[in-house]
């Protein structure tokens, strides 16, 4: 077979990366690894231990509702704070297999130029433009705008969280779109985190939240209005 190519200008070159809109297995479809079925049927906090080593946390938060938040929040699979609330304490066992099938494979950024896949389809190719490179990466770190006890750099938070820290906690919900009864966890400040590429763990956020709850929430609300302020929340 006789296949010609004629190449004018210099292939485009995309990098991507794997996404996950949505999980792999369904939350009922344990048999579909069985390993993992009977792992988190007798064995559950073994199984939160791998979940949270793959996660790079603490093997306390493995089996927490913040590390299925954390998660979902990391590969964009859509839900809430609310579902996933709803989805730990109505099966905690299939939860904790549905996370580890779901977890994909670590390995190397794959990536394939346009033309290369366009030749598979049609052998005979002729390129004449110059196409743009697109290059899909990772967010880049970022850090929090405030310390945690900066609190008088924005003293109508610092007083609202004081005095009224249920309805802070329900203003910082509602700017997370999410149930205003979930605006005070430890989910809602790890979701933050990962949405923004701030360093931290799982085990840091309920340390914080545990010692200072007022101050953690007066900073995540200074954080959103700050974020808001430039335009990137």
């Amino acid at each position: 077979m006789n296949t010609q190519a004629v190449i004018m200008n210099q292939p485009q070159v995309v990098l991507a990366q794997h996404q996950s809109p949505q999980w792999q297995t369904d939350l009922m479809d344990c048999c579909s690894d069985c390993g993992v079925c009977l792992c988190g049927l007798f064995c559950p906090l073994i199984l939160g231990c791998q979940i949270a080593s793959a996660m790079e946390e603490c093997c306390l938060c493995g089996s927490s509702m913040a590390m299925r938040s954390v998660y979902r929040t990391k590969y964009g699979i859509p839900g809430s704070l609310l579902g996933d609330f709803c989805a730990i304490h109505g099966d905690l066992l299939r939860r904790f297999a549905h996370i580890q099938q779901e977890r994909p494979p670590k390995g190397p950024v794959a990536f394939e130029t346009i033309e290369s896949a366009a030749w598979k389809m049609n052998p005979q190719l002729v390129i004449t433009q110059q196409p743009q490179v697109v290059v899909i990466q990772p967010s880049q770190h970022s850090y929090w705008q405030t310390g945690l006890c900066d609190c008088f750099s924005d003293c109508g938070v610092c007083l609202c969280g004081t005095f009224c820290y249920v309805c802070l906690g329900c203003q910082v919900a509602a700017d997370m779109n999410e149930c205003c009864l979930c605006g005070t966890s430890v989910a809602m400040r790890s979701v933050y985190r990962t949405k923004y590429g701030i360093p931290g763990s799982i085990c840091d956020d309920y340390c914080t939240l545990w010692c200072y709850p007022q101050c953690a929430l007066c900073q995540l609300k200074r954080d959103i209005n700050r974020r808001r302020e430039q335009g990137i929340f």
